[in-house]
């Protein structure tokens, strides 16, 4: 009866007290009346058969319904240290990590100027697999989930593969960007590259007998972080700053021409014209798993930060500006931005995000995001319009979605979003605060479900043996491992140190060598085309901005004369020898309609087209000569002065014109 009579949050704890509430509720009415109490339709009379069944599908809820038992992880913060003086010696604080995660968090590659960790994940216990030394420093680094392929993008914008499979690392392949790239992504498989720079993306093949012309490149905004979707078909690019949001979606053509399979992927994206899906209203995005889809559904989700409403939605990958699934953040007074890109679990039924580089959040994703009109679900079980306002009340969601707390300062944003009867609001909880948060992960491990926050510093230092402080480089990496637990577990401090072949053996990550003549080529092609890319910028921007106003010219009505309207005077632009330091001036004239009465001025004859070169060529020279110097040309040779008629205002004599042309004329020829 006491189960019966609670709600599923505390129906959830009561279960882990002790041996006999656990036995007491293994009961299919039990969880059928409290599946219903969430929402989710229960057919038929439950029986014991479908006991299983029906607790995998409570679990299920009160994962997404963010249940008190799911809010007590395991918190493991594992140190690295690395005391190695090749990169620890160039700076005053150390050289911190920087961390980049495989695709589905298995590994996690630890960057320093000098040195590449590979870290796996995947276990109780966190280990070291590999440590590399590398030449010369690594802008960023890309390493599948199997660990068998690892790309590197060095400082001189060169991207080389190398193979993880055997006992040392080998060169697979080398390509020489000709763009800068801010990051690189690899597919699954390594079938193709992905880089982005300032202005596009480009895709390169990485198949053994592609050539260097097997890549598409579109053009779209810059973006910060590329990733592939698990099939590899998908590949969406995003920014971390929410100031200037940008979300690129690609998707990869398909066609009827059959490929071998280890080369299908490539030609996709290799062969065809790619056509990019772009939004400026979304940042943080990230692609919901395959796992979270049901079988009718055919639209792919994806999680961003609309800037907008400054708060977090679910979209629709082939259009980014619908979506009616609202994630509400922290609120102290004023707006928290993300500083992370967020983190899906495995099942798309959580999800984790960082708000102000040290809060660490996690949301219950409702199990439909394309709902409209239809009613909410509280952490009570009680019904609840999809519109109303969201308030602080309420524990967690539960069913499809729950109402998000806020504070007065959205309480705007959040009226103009529930003015809509569809929108749905999911509220958010806090597991913990990170300093200097870098990085977030979900994968699934031996034991269950972890998540995985990494921290570049915080480490500091440490006294050696003769009571000297030493700089060391370092990075956190923390672990949060959830499972029902009715309290909390407490936070355990681990200390790794690496660097030096401490772990393991150190292996030399060798590059290609190139000959001098290939670098100039490179840096010539690279340097051709920012210039071009900036010149074409320096045009888009030059006519989007506003033109000075033209003045306007007087009437020339009811005026006795016309005579030429004199602009202010301009320097002339010539090449003088040393010793000039004076630029004559001319007048620019602006010419009016032509009169019988009143012939043109001498600065308009002077300005005609015809005459012009010749005009300003001789008053130059002129000038030159009376101030002791010449007049050269751009290769240093002297220029001539042009002999010109001598123009005056044709004052003197009057000259009629010659008569109309007729076809026989009886007057006589002049």
């Amino acid at each position: 009866r006491i189960l019966c009579s609670a709600d599923p949050n505390t129906f959830d704890t009561l279960t882990l007290v002790s041996s006999k509430w656990y036995h007491a509720s293994r009961s299919a009415f039990v969880y059928a009346h409290q599946l219903r109490q969430l929402g989710a339709p229960v057919q038929g009379h439950p029986t014991d058969d479908k006991l299983p069944e029906l607790i995998e599908r409570f679990n299920s809820e009160a994962r997404r319904g963010l249940f008190e038992a799911y809010l007590k992880p395991k918190i493991t913060e594992v140190q690295l240290i690395c005391s190695s003086p090749s990169s620890a010696g160039a700076l005053p604080g150390g050289d911190t990590f920087r961390f980049e995660f495989s695709a589905k968090g298995r590994y996690l590659l630890a960057l320093s100027s000098s040195r590449i960790f590979v870290v796996f994940l995947a276990k109780e216990q966190v280990s070291v697999k590999r440590e590399f030394k590398i030449l010369k420093r690594p802008v960023t680094a890309a390493i599948l989930d199997d660990g068998l392929a690892l790309a590197v993008l060095s400082s001189n914008h060169v991207v080389t593969l190398y193979d993880l499979s055997g006992q040392k690392a080998k060169i697979m392949r080398t390509l020489p960007l000709e763009n800068p790239p801010r990051t690189i992504a690899l597919s699954p498989g390594a079938a193709v590259l992905a880089a982005a720079y300032d202005g596009g993306i480009e895709v390169y093949s990485l198949h053994s007998s592609a050539l260097s012309t097997d890549r598409r490149a579109v053009n779209c905004d810059p973006v910060d972080s590329l990733t592939f979707s698990s099939d590899g078909l998908v590949l969406l690019g995003t920014t971390l700053h929410t100031r200037a949001p940008t979300t690129v979606i690609i998707s990869a053509p398909f066609f009827s021409i059959d490929f071998p399979e280890d080369e299908g992927l490539s030609q996709m994206w290799t062969t065809q014209v790619l056509f990019p899906r772009s939004s400026r209203d979304n940042s943080h995005a990230t692609l919901l798993p395959e796992s979270f889809y049901h079988d009718d559904d055919e639209n792919t989700w994806a999680f961003t930060f609309d800037r907008h409403f400054e708060t977090f939605r679910a979209v629709r990958v082939d259009d980014l500006r619908n979506g009616h699934t609202y994630f509400a953040g922290p609120s102290d007074g004023k707006s928290v931005g993300p500083t992370v890109l967020p983190s899906p679990s495995v099942d798309g039924e959580m999800i984790a995000v960082g708000f102000g580089g040290k809060r660490v959040w996690i949301y219950g994703v409702p199990g439909e995001l394309d709902l409209e009109n239809k009613a909410l679900v509280a952490g009570d079980g009680q019904r609840n319009s999809t519109g109303s306002v969201p308030s602080d009340a309420g524990a967690g969601a539960a069913g499809s979605g729950t109402m998000a707390g806020g504070s007065n300062s959205q309480q705007g944003v959040w009226a103009a979003l529930s003015d809509r009867s569809r929108n749905v609001f999911v509220r958010g909880r806090q597991i913990g605060e990170i300093e200097g948060l870098a990085g977030l992960k979900f994968l699934k491990c031996g034991h269950g479900e972890r998540l995985v926050a990494v921290a570049s510093g915080g480490v500091g230092t440490f006294e050696n043996g003769e009571g000297e402080d030493l700089i060391v480089d370092g990075g956190r990496v923390i672990l949060f491992d959830f499972g029902k637990c009715p309290r909390y577990r407490g936070k355990t401090i681990i200390t790794i140190e690496i660097g030096d072949g401490q772990q393991e053996h150190v292996e030399t990550l060798t590059e290609e060598e190139r000959d001098l003549e290939t670098e100039v080529q490179m840096a010539r092609r690279r340097t051709v085309t920012q210039r071009t890319r900036q010149n074409r910028q320096n045009a888009l921007n030059q006519q989007n901005n506003d033109f000075p106003p033209v003045p306007r010219l007087p009437s020339l009505r009811n005026q006795g004369s016309m005579t030429a309207l004199t602009l202010p005077r301009r320097p002339l632009s010539s090449t003088f020898s040393p010793g000039d330091e004076d630029i004559s001036t001319f007048d620019e004239a602006v010419d009016v309609p032509y009169s019988q009465g009143e012939p043109r001025s001498s600065s308009a004859l002077r300005n005609r087209p015809g005459n012009t070169l010749g005009a300003f060529g001789a008053s130059r020279h002129q000038q030159a000569l009376n101030n002791g110097g010449r007049l050269v040309g751009p290769d240093g040779r002297p220029i001539l002065p042009q002999q010109q008629p001598r123009i005056g205002r044709q004052e003197e004599q009057w000259e009629e014109p010659p008569p109309a042309y007729t076809p026989r004329s009886d007057n006589d020829p002049p």
